[in-house]
């Protein structure tokens, strides 16, 4: 009976929560999303009950209240099964939940004294799925919301939400009863996911120890390595268990190759290199018995020296299509690999200032573009354009130009401006994108750097100064030369307007 009630659970969350947002190798974050889960049922369920015994009690507007907090996970929930950021939406239920709780305890003059107990059991449980420093923040609030209560426990009213003080005394004896028996349904339910779970990890871990004939496979063995030649080399049995390593592995890496015997070929990567898609690919092709080649992995040693390596594997079968196993050769790529990423940098860089370039910016543009078209995020399109510099170039030089332009691209990067989307897009135009929710951050962000070009004027001596345009990214109007467009005209009116100042689209 317990065996099939957990099945029936875990089968109603991998339903509940959707593949493509929370994948199924990626425990950690289904197992968060299960806890949000079992967290909304026990405060939509404890909601509905305390709901119900004050309508019991004649207090109507505690009663529509609860009702209320009943439903307000709604939202969250539906969202985080359309995006999967557990971290976002599982905080957004927890201030909802103690907005609730602590609108309510401060509306009744601090006398809901179930709200006084049950704020640190909610506290409690919203640990689960919070960080640290987030569960310092909900403990502030908390205390607060008490101290606050306390504090306006001992004026004299009225108050916008009245409480009957007999059932406020009652509720020492009822709240913990009904707080128990939602922890008690929140902590079965927790128990048979952690059960799932565990399970689950011992399957995985189970591991057949069969001995192995290697010789019969020598033959076979070299004549492959010597068709994909490369620094080491490496075989799998049937359950993708390495059971050869060559020793040229400790010239490349610092491992003995027995160190490695017994592990999934790609195990020491993922000991000191973070799980990422190209390492699921290459479990998947083997775990479907594919062969995978050019596949580039990194290998950070003790001293977090990079290693590059290029990676080659095919599967080996018997006469009957049986797998046997898998063998690899493996290539120390390093220099290659960091020459065509400085080539890579150096073809999105401009070479003066070290930013974006033009066409850099429009592929980071276009990408904003397609993520704010799919979530809605509020994105802002910047282009700074500098007043005068012409004349610091006839005046001065180019040579001084230039070093405008290198200390006007310091500033910038300091400026607060999310470095990895600044661009010089032209010869004193520069653009950048920003995530703010609100117009009036990036008036905050224009009036800084018109500070700041202040100070640059006067440390070059030059009438230098700058003039800004802003426009909010909308992707349904139209591409990335649309929005430039839009920007450029706001730029351009901030110029006509007199310059030094910001025009927002």
């Amino acid at each position: 009976m317990r065996e099939r009630a957990i099945k029936t659970l875990v089968a109603w969350i991998d339903d509940f929560l959707p593949g493509q947002t929370f994948p199924h190798n990626d425990l950690r974050r289904r197992m968060r999303g299960s806890f949000v889960l079992a967290l909304v049922a026990m405060q939509a369920g404890a909601s509905i009950v305390f709901a119900l015994s004050e309508l019991f009690a004649g207090h109507f507007l505690i009663a529509t209240l609860l009702a209320i907090g009943a439903l307000m996970p709604i939202w969250p929930v539906w969202r985080l099964r359309r995006d999967g950021d557990v971290d976002f939406w599982s905080q957004v239920f927890i201030a909802n939940m103690f907005f609730l709780t602590g609108f309510i305890h401060l509306a009744s003059g601090g006398h809901s004294i179930g709200i006084v107990m049950a704020l640190p059991a909610l506290l409690l449980i919203s640990s689960l799925v919070s960080t640290l420093r987030q569960i310092l923040f909900w403990g502030l609030v908390v205390v607060l919301i008490l101290v606050i209560g306390n504090v306006l426990r001992e004026l004299p009213g009225p108050w916008w939400i009245n409480i009957d003080s007999a059932w406020a005394r009652a509720s020492v004896g009822r709240v913990p009863v009904i707080l128990a028996f939602c922890l008690l349904g929140m902590s079965v339910l927790l128990r048979w996911l952690l059960d799932s779970v565990f399970a689950d990890l011992g399957a995985t871990r189970q591991r057949e120890m069969d001995a192995m004939e290697r010789a019969q496979f020598d033959q076979r063995r070299f004549a492959d390595f010597s068709e994909i030649a490369a620094d080491w080399f490496w075989e799998t049995d049937a359950q993708l268990r390495m059971v050869y390593v060559s020793p040229t592995l400790t010239e490349h890496t610092g491992l003995r190759p027995e160190q490695l015997l017994g592990q999934h070929p790609l195990a020491f990567v993922r000991q000191r290199h973070p799980d990422s898609p190209r390492l699921r690919e290459i479990d998947g092709k083997m775990a479907r018995g594919e062969p995978f080649s050019d596949e580039l992995m990194a290998w950070h040693d003790e001293s977090g020296k990079v290693t590059m390596f290029r990676h080659v594997g095919r599967a080996f079968r018997d006469d009957n299509g049986r797998l046997l196993g898998y063998r690899g050769a493996v290539t120390d790529i390093t220099e290659n690999w960091r020459l065509t990423r400085e080539l890579e940098r150096l073809a999105r860089t401009d070479s003066l200032t070290g930013l974006l370039n033009r066409r850099a910016f429009g592929e980071v543009l276009s990408k904003t573009l397609a993520q704010a078209r799919e979530s809605g995020s509020p994105w802002w399109l910047l282009q700074l354009d500098l007043d005068h510099f012409k004349q610091v170039n006839d005046r001065s030089g180019h040579a001084v130009g230039d070093q405008v332009l290198i200390r006007v691209a310091e500033f910038l990067r300091q400026s607060g401006l999310p470095t990895e989307t600044l661009a010089r897009v032209g010869g004193d135009e520069f653009c950048a994108l920003v995530r703010e929710p609100e117009a009036e951050a990036l008036t905050d962000y224009a009036d800084l750097i018109l500070a700041g070009f202040a100070r640059l004027a006067t440390e070059f001596g030059q009438p230098l100064g700058v003039s800004i345009g802003v426009a909010r990214l909308h992707p349904e109007k139209g591409d990335e030369s649309y929005q430039l467009r839009v920007v450029d005209e706001a730029c351009y009116q901030a110029k006509r307007e007199g310059r030094g100042r910001v025009v927002i689209a």
